[in-house]
Order: structure tokens, then C-alpha cells, then sequence
């Protein structure tokens, strides 16, 4: 009898010591004391990819307010050896590849961009996982890089794309699969692209800005069939970092270049040999900015033809600005943005001083440049609100002249100076 009434006893303790959560209908329950803004802040709280999607499989509610304030916007997929997927590039507390398709089964449609890196020989694994991209992400995405090394052919739709970065040996079957694509980059990477760039010749309704950075299989002819059928692109960009690679020598491709991309404000040319075509560019009527790099003996002659044919040129940027050159781009009354590597000072000084409209100009890499310079520059361009200087050579600057230029753009310019090759020396 007092072992069966200790019994009693102990269950009695122990029925009052188990703590029982209230039932998910009451209002005691934590899910409905916390709105939806608490547990949105919470959530927003959890930097980490993986640390979020647990969180959010926690329960329907949760899945909910996770997506409804889903932060990891720019999502970068590596696969290969050690395949990641993770928000911030090189985040060490990255989820594997295990998670890839729960991740974007869940948040696929929220996701706005996606690098994918495939380092690695199996083409197979490489469009699964492509296709896993697409399957969650292809109606909704705006923005795909892929960098691989494998040249299997994309040929999935994309249909919401605006944007596609295509590095390495990347084939495309159709232009079709991007139908509002509005800015495309084809890069040559470490390897060369391999395959047909026949896909390129077609018309693109909405492309307004393309980038081919060494390109081998673009030839003379698919080019020019690319500008004929794109006539409202607005900005070009040609790099041609290994010459052997990309090279428009042909005096068709430039010429009637102003007949074909009649909209173009914005043309960017890397290493581009076109010595004996250089003066076509001023056919380009509407041009405003010009990143100019061209293997030429002299660029005085094109910057002469726009100031003749009245091209609005509105930001410059040139690289070895001679003297000759420098007089040319004095006539050049509208430049309000300008960058100039490698000139001397008086060169700059010269020519600064003939540019009432300049607003930023940055300087790189300038021969016996001086607080002088600095001092002169300020005082001649009065619109001036950015200043950038880069010397080549090491400056020396007493602590009254570094004064007296904080003094002249105090209030009205923005001076960045590269202090490793200056030196403030202070009077006794």
C-alpha cells in the first residue's frame, strides 16, 4: 500500500514538472503572438543562406514570411570539386550542392540573379544542374552568368532574361531562348570560345548594350549581320586583351558603321586594330562616350572628325595623350567627363584649362605630376566637383601647399589623391 501511494505521488510530480506548449489554436502560442512583421525581422536577422532556409521549413507560416522578405536577391551556384551555393562570394558557411534544388524549390521565383561556375569534365551533372536552374527560376530570372568549361549547348528558355554573361566555351543554340535580353557579354575567358557564333547574327528586340571580350568564332561577317539586325543597340564594348584572338582588321566592318547602329552613344575599344578605319567612328552621330584604347600611330585624326562632324562627345577616356593629341581634344567643348593614363603635366594642365563643361576628371599614371598640377587644376576648371590622381613617379608636398589645395576644393570638388607615391613633409 506505500509503495502504490508513493506511486501515485511520483506521477503526481511528474505529471506537474512536463511542460506541454499550448495548442497552435490557442492564443498562447508563440507562432500567434508574434504578427508576421516579428517574424519577418527575425528571419531578416539570419545572414547565413542555409541558417534562413531551415528557419523557413520550420513550418507553413514561416515558409511563407521567409519569402515574402527573401533577401538573397544575387545567388552564385559553383559546382565541381567543392560545388557551393551561397549569397556573398567566398561565404565560409555556405550551403553544399545537396541543398541546391530545396533552396531554389523554395525561393526560386524570388531569385533575380544566378552565377553558375562549373569546374569540372561531366557534361551531364553540368545540365542537370542548369536545368534545375531553369526549372525553378527560368520564368522569373533576370540575370544568368555561366562560366564553364565544357561545351555543352544551353537551349533553355529564359523567358524573363534581361541580362546574360557567357564565359568560356558556352554554346547557344537559338537567340530565341532570350526574348528580352537587354544586355549580353560574350568573354573568351582563360579558354577560347569553340564553338559557332552563328546564334549571335540574329536580331534581339530589346538588346541595348553587348561586350565581346576575346571572341574568336566572331568573325568579320557574323558581326556586321549582328549590327545590321540590331540597330537600336545603345552601347558597344570590344576588348581584345590576346590580339590573336578578336580582331576586326576588315575596313568592312567599320565602314557604314554609323548607317547600320545609328543609336550608339556608348563605344569602348580595347586593343582593336583598325588604324586605317579609325575615322569611320565619326559616322557615329549620337555618340556621347568613348573608352578608346585602339592600336592606331595617332588618334588626333579621329578626335579632329568629331569636333568637324559636331559628335557630341561628353565623356572621354584616352590613353597616352601626346601633345598633338591633347590639341585635338581641346576643340572638344561638350567633354564634361574625362580620363586620361599617362600624359605629362603640362599636357594636362593645357588641356583642362580648354574644357569649361568638365565635371570629373580622373588622372592615371601622370609623368612629373606636381601639387602645381593639382593647385592649376582646380583654379581653371571651376565646374570641377571630382578629381582623381594617380602619379607615376614619387611627389614630395609640404604641409602649407597640401593645405592650400583641401583650401581651393573645399566646398565644391571632390580631390582623391594616391598618397602611396606622395610625400607630406612638414616646415620646421
Amino acid at each position: 500500500m506505500e509503495i502504490s501511494a508513493q506511486h501515485e505521488a511520483m506521477e503526481g510530480i511528474i505529471e506537474t514538472d512536463i511542460y506541454l506548449p499550448p495548442a497552435q489554436e490557442s492564443p498562447k502560442n508563440i507562432l500567434n503572438i508574434l504578427n508576421d512583421d516579428c517574424i519577418q525581422a527575425v528571419l531578416l536577422k539570419l545572414d547565413n543562406m542555409l541558417d534562413f532556409l531551415h528557419a523557413a521549413e520550420v513550418c507553413t507560416r514561416f515558409e511563407k514570411n521567409a519569402q515574402m522578405r527573401f533577401p538573397f536577391k544575387n545567388v552564385s551556384l559553383s559546382s565541381g570539386k567543392e560545388g557551393r551555393i551561397f549569397y556573398k562570394w567566398n561565404e565560409k558557411n555556405s550551403p553544399s550542392m545537396e541543398y541546391a534544388e530545396k533552396f531554389f524549390g523554395t525561393f526560386g521565383r524570388f531569385v533575380k540573379s544566378v552565377r553558375y561556375f562549373y569546374y569540372g569534365c561531366n557534361g551531364k551533372k553540368m545540365s542537370e544542374e542548369i536545368s534545375l536552374i531553369h526549372k525553378y527560376c527560368g520564368k522569373t530570372l533576370v540575370k544568368l552568368s555561366i562560366d564553364v568549361y565544357l561545351s555543352y549547348p544551353l537551349s533553355l528558355q529564359f523567358e524573363a532574361l534581361e541580362e546574360l554573361v557567357l564565359d568560356n566555351t558556352v554554346p547557344v543554340t537559338s537567340a530565341n531562348l532570350f526574348p528580352k535580353l537587354k544586355k549580353l557579354s560574350l568573354r573568351g575567358g582563360r579558354s577560347i570560345l569553340r564553338d559557332d557564333m552563328d546564334w549571335v547574327a540574329n536580331e534581339f528586340p530589346h538588346l541595348k548594350k553587348v561586350e565581346f571580350m576575346d571572341v574568336a568564332k566572331l568573325t568579320n561577317d557574323i558581326f556586321i549581320e549582328f549590327q545590321k539586325r540590331n540597330p537600336q543597340l545603345e552601347n558597344l564594348c570590344l576588348w581584345n586583351r590576346n590580339r590573336s584572338k578578336l580582331s576586326f582588321t576588315s575596313r568592312k566592318v567599320w565602314q557604314g558603321i554609323g548607317k547600320r547602329l545609328p543609336n550608339l552613344v556608348s563605344l569602348y575599344l580595347d586593343n582593336i586594330e583598325m588604324d586605317k578605319n579609325i575615322l569611320e567612328l565619326c559616322t557615329l552621330r549620337k555618340l556621347r562616350e568613348i573608352n578608346i584604347s585602339p592600336v592606331v600611330k595617332s588618334q588626333k585624326p579621329l578626335f579632329d572628325s568629331f569636333v568637324k562632324n559636331n559628335v557630341p562627345i561628353e565623356k572621354l577616356c584616352i590613353k597616352r595623350l601626346d601633345i598633338e593629341t591633347a590639341k585635338s581634344v581641346q576643340k572638344m567643348k561638350l567633354i564634361e567627363h574625362l580620363t586620361i593614363y599617362g600624359a605629362s603635366e603640362q599636357t594636362v594642365i593645357s588641356t583642362v584649362k580648354q574644357l569649361p563643361a568638365l565635371d570629373y576628371l580622373s588622372l592615371m599614371w601622370i609623368k612629373d605630376g606636381s601639387p602645381r598640377m593639382v593647385k592649376k587644376i582646380l583654379q581653371h576648371c571651376k565646374n570641377l566637383t571630382e578629381l582623381i590622381i594617380v602619379l607615376e613617379e614619387l611627389c614630395t608636398i609640404d604641409a602649407d601647399e597640401y593645405n592650400s589645395i583641401v583650401k581651393l576644393a573645399e566646398n565644391r570638388c571632390k580631390v582623391t589623391l594616391d598618397m602611396s607615391n606622395w610625400v607630406v613633409i612638414k616646415k620646421n
